[in-house]
């Protein structure tokens, strides 16, 4: 593979793809002006954040559909790659088009053994393993330390330990750095998944990173939405569920609308989300500062009014898209059908069953728009870590 036959293209932060030279990408991906943008690109660009040290290369060349492993990185052939994704988002949930269209390498079978024991040797750390081994049944517990033996004596021959004392002895054995690559080829022997819960492992650890972040900025106020909040959000919208987990190309609607987030829903059709601030008020109040009420009943802020109303603004304007091909194509969405929109505003904590019931109230009385707080959002981060904890 000659890198000399494809042209460079660079995006933001230094990411770069590689395209082939003798292959017509422009009558492809139908572009009337010059651009980077086509289908699916920054799920392949998120794919580059995260693997830094991998080059991808995009071709038209039928012979290497669906894509090859190169020591650069992967040539992929762009075609199989538009309509693997088109395929699964009509065909399954936007939770496993959301999967496999950021893993580029998809099936183990492009990934040999000695890469993935490279991986383990590089990544793994004690604290890694004895995580792993700490979850272990006590039959594989004991298999392994019984193999380990041979590495280090525990203090009573005849009998294999179990639990903390157990977790102790491998403790003692990693810190041996000289049995190294035998430790890790006895892991891999008894525990070949070992790879994948190190990578769950530090995905859990690096979203309980995100989770304390997010905690902490709750309560600083010149942290701004344009400069702090959409972009936090945007990298970690794990959080918002995995309904919104696949981020649209462009939130422009059209030249005097533009969202904060177009995402795709599990469906395939488009979603909204607003982004304001954690410290605005989220119900109306007076000049004493008590809540301003209407016949007994909360009402809502004028910055929740306002945020209301240009929610409805932007699904009037996406449903306007309905028969535009050419944005759907710029969108790489389908058919706008009934889009919802999510606002995020202000703060609950300390709420009493008074605000409560308000805000129960006002959500049933919207349609296609859903009001959380940031302290929503929060608890439902914390939520869809435990899971992901408990099924890895």
């Amino acid at each position: 593979m000659n890198k000399e036959n494809f042209d460079k293209i660079f995006y933001k932060d230094g990411a770069c793809l590689f395209f082939d030279k003798s292959s017509d990408f422009k009558t492809l991906f139908n572009h009337k002006l010059r651009t980077r943008k086509f289908p699916y690109y920054k799920n392949i660009l998120q794919f580059l954040e995260e693997n830094k040290e991998i080059s991808l290369f995009f071709t038209r060349d039928e012979a290497t559909k669906p894509f090859q492993k190169i020591d650069e990185g992967f040539i992929i052939n762009i075609d199989a790659y538009l309509d693997f994704c088109t395929t699964i988002s009509t065909r399954t949930s936007g939770r496993l088009k959301a999967f496999l269209g950021q893993n580029i390498s998809l099936k183990n079978a492009t990934i040999s053994d000695a890469e993935k024991d490279d991986f383990i040797k590089t990544n793994a750390t004690g604290k890694n393993i004895l995580d792993a081994f700490a979850k272990f049944d006590l039959q594989t517990q004991q298999e392994i330390l019984t193999n380990l033996k041979s590495l280090y004596e525990p203090a009573d021959a005849n009998s294999v330990p179990r639990g903390a004392k157990a977790i102790e002895i491998v403790r003692q054995v990693l810190s041996s750095k000289g049995d190294k690559d035998e430790i890790f080829g006895l892991f891999k022997e008894h525990y070949p998944k070992l790879d994948q819960k190190i990578l769950a492992y530090k995905l859990v650890q690096a979203r309980k990173t995100a989770l304390a972040e997010f905690k902490m900025s709750l309560s600083d106020p010149a942290k701004k939405e344009r400069d702090y909040w959409y972009p936090f959000l945007e990298k970690n919208r794990w959080m918002f569920g995995l309904s919104y987990f696949v981020l649209l190309d462009d939130s422009r609607i059209d030249l005097q609308n533009t969202a904060d987030y177009l995402f795709e829903s599990e469906d395939g059709f488009i979603d909204i989300i607003e982004i304001k601030h954690p410290h605005v008020d989220f119900w109306q109040k007076d000049s004493s500062g008590s809540y301003s009420k209407y016949r007994d009943f909360l009402q809502p802020s004028n910055e929740l009014k306002g945020a209301i109303t240009q929610s409805i603004n932007y699904i009037f304007q996406v449903e306007k898209k309905f028969n535009d091909s050419d944005w759907q194509r710029e969108h790489s969405c389908q058919t706008p059908v009934k889009p919802t929109c999510m606002i995020i505003l202000g703060r609950s904590d300390g709420w009493a069953l008074e605000e409560k019931t308000s805000f129960r109230l006002l959500n049933d009385s919207l349609h296609g728009i859903e009001i959380i707080t940031f302290d929503h959002l929060y608890k439902r981060a914390e939520k869809i870590l435990s899971t992901l904890e408990n099924e890895s």
